[in-house]
């Protein structure tokens, strides 16, 4: 298809500029009062406030540069999809239909002048998939310019300062299986046997009965009598059950003898729970396959070509060792396995990470939220990473990526103690950014070391006593070490509290800038700027919450990094829009008080 802009423009009473509204569309046949009733609704904040700030120019190169049929709009893509979330549409064909019979949804996505539905339920999942190919090969993630472009806007309806911001993170688990080895392997196999063969194991059979309902006078009543037809589907399920037989004994032919068993439908089960083998048994024979299944592929190289083949490699090698044979082996647990290791066949960009006593498996998210005077929120940021980096390298990444109206203006970032690093403290230092953390762990260093004076290479100038070191001397770790004459320590207000060490000549004292950031920020918290920083920091759970929640983040079927980068990006678009939502209609509500 060919692209074509949609551009929206509406007027005054918010029907579309230079568009003829059909007399027979629904909205028509509304009175005045009823048209009114829906420009004040959400749908009509939706059409006016969201609509016509969805650029739809990124979203050029997914489609063709030859004349063909045009696009379906991409704003009404987009704002379909982020209808669903919103309310909570379970899938595609829901939403069509919602698209195609709900005036408010109509009307919210400028549509009411279409004869039926805008859009097919086959254009959404081709539209998504489009958007993770094209950042696959690209790396250029597409949903979320457009939540930088809405969220320009947002800033400057709501009046948010981005001067002042929460940062947070939180684990989204896969909806994929979870595998023990022995099945993770098995699957493995099975999977690469479906690519080299085509013969999907596990296939439904069709229904061999239905059920035809008929109105019938039962005890004097008018009710449903069912029947079941049994001649109805059977002849579709022998034509289903000899194309099976024959494909089976096609890949039979193809495969090493020792594999024909991956082509029985209820192997996997027998194999993984119900034989009485030993488990270590089981395990090597699946090994062995695995070995038989590689060799095999390597004397037949055109099926490396198959884009499972690299996953089927990286599993074999992460879950298996060589022994110089050509044989694999079962790894040990001192042979080296990390938690970047496939978690599922099916979502491979899945890690492990265990956080706060918890396991996980899946992928982790960063963002950031700013707040206008009111007290009103928008999330500014996001990103989707693999779960097994820290929350520092995604914190980092958050704040490089912060936008700042004026470098010279003070910023405040507000995160808990993960949030916390050498290079986040970098970064903030180049940005004029103060990292200000709500709860701290660890040691807490005594009061006065926040009166301590640095020079700007690291060295204790003069203690929290006013006392100037003899000499000091700077390690390794970026901590310093100062000696002080011992006659001038008797003197000093704070000797029982220091921590010194008592040497034959002088007093050592060991001591870095870091103990002085700390100690001035245990000093902070018993302020009333603090304890306004620190509710305004609660303030970002809020977040998680509504992904996992309301919108299932979770549950969503998104396999792969790409897939879940769209799909909790369309979450986030909703987070924002549902904000800006709920901020007019407090608006309007406030202005008709």
């Amino acid at each position: 298809m060919s692209f074509r802009l949609n551009p929206i423009v509406l007027n005054d009473d918010g029907s579309l500029v230079n568009t003829q509204m059909s007399f027979f569309s629904s909205y028509s046949v509304l009175s005045d009062r009823y048209k009114r009733d829906l420009q004040k609704g959400w749908a009509g904040l939706f059409r006016t406030l969201i609509m016509p700030y969805i650029d739809e120019n990124p979203y050029r190169v997914l489609y063709s540069e030859r004349p063909c049929r045009s696009n379906v709009p991409v704003n009404v893509l987009m704002g379909a999809q982020i209808l669903k979330l919103m309310k909570s549409i379970p899938n595609d064909d829901d939403l069509r239909e919602k698209a195609c019979y709900d005036l408010e949804f109509r009307y919210a996505l400028c549509c009411e002048n279409y004869e039926g539905a805008p859009f097919s339920d086959n254009v959404l999942t081709r539209f998504r998939r489009a958007c993770i190919l094209h950042y696959i090969d690209t790396g250029e993630d597409l949903i979320h310019e457009t939540f930088d472009s809405l969220k320009d806007q947002f800033v400057k309806l709501m009046e948010i300062d981005p001067t002042l911001f929460s940062i947070d993170s939180t684990m989204i688990d896969t909806w994929a299986k979870d595998m023990n080895r022995l099945e993770l392997l098995y699957v493995n196999n099975e999977l690469m046997i479906r690519a080299i063969t085509g013969v999907v194991t596990r296939k439904r059979e069709p229904k061999t009965t239905t059920v035809k309902h008929n109105l019938d006078m039962i005890d004097g009543q008018l009710k449903f009598a069912s029947a079941p037809d049994e001649s109805i589907g059977n002849e579709q399920l022998q034509a289903f059950r000899k194309e099976r037989e024959i494909e089976i004994q096609r890949a039979k032919a193809l495969l090493p003898e020792q594999l024909h068993r991956y082509l029985d439908i209820s192997d996997k089960n027998i194999i993984t729970y119900h034989s009485e083998a030993p488990y270590r048994d089981r395990l090597n024979a699946v090994t062995g396959d695995s070995s038989v299944l590689l060799s095999f592929c390597e004397e037949h190289t055109e099926y490396q070509a198959e884009p499972y083949y690299q996953t089927f490699i990286r599993i074999l090698k992460e879950q298996c060792k060589e022994d110089g044979s050509g044989t694999y082996t079962v790894r040990g647990s001192g042979d080296g396995m990390d938690s970047g290791i496939v978690q599922n066949p099916h979502d491979p960009d899945a890690t492990y990470r265990e956080k706060d006593g918890e396991k996980y498996k899946g992928y982790v998210t960063g963002f950031t939220q700013s707040k206008n005077a009111d007290g009103e929120t928008l999330v500014m940021d996001y990103n989707i990473e693999k779960n097994n980096i820290s929350d520092q390298e995604l914190g980092t990444a958050l704040l490089m990526n912060h936008a700042i109206p004026d470098p010279e203006t003070r910023t405040q970032c507000v995160g808990d103690s993960l949030f916390n690093s050498d290079a986040m403290q970098q970064v903030a230092t180049k940005k004029n950014i103060e990292i200000i953390n709500t709860n701290l762990t660890g040691k807490t260093p005594p009061d006065h070391c926040a009166d301590h004076q640095f020079d700007d290479g690291g060295n204790l100038t003069m203690c929290a006593g006013g006392v100037t070191p003899e000499s000091t001397k700077l390690n390794k770790d970026g901590s310093c070490t100062a000696k002080f004459n011992k006659e001038d320590c008797v003197s000093c207000p704070y000797s029982e509290q220091c921590r010194k060490t008592e040497q034959v000549k002088y007093n050592s004292l060991k001591t870095s800038t870091k103990v002085k950031d700390r100690a001035e920020q245990i000093r902070s918290r018993n302020t009333d700027e603090f304890k306004e920083l620190a509710n305004f920091r609660n303030g970002v759970e809020t977040i998680p919450s509504f992904l996992k929640n309301k919108y299932h983040a979770e549950e969503d079927r998104a396999f792969g990094l790409a897939a879940k980068k769209l799909s909790v990006g369309f979450m986030y678009i909703a987070i924002n829009v549902t904000k800006v939502v709920q901020f007019a209609q407090r608006r309007v509500e406030s202005a008709l008080n």
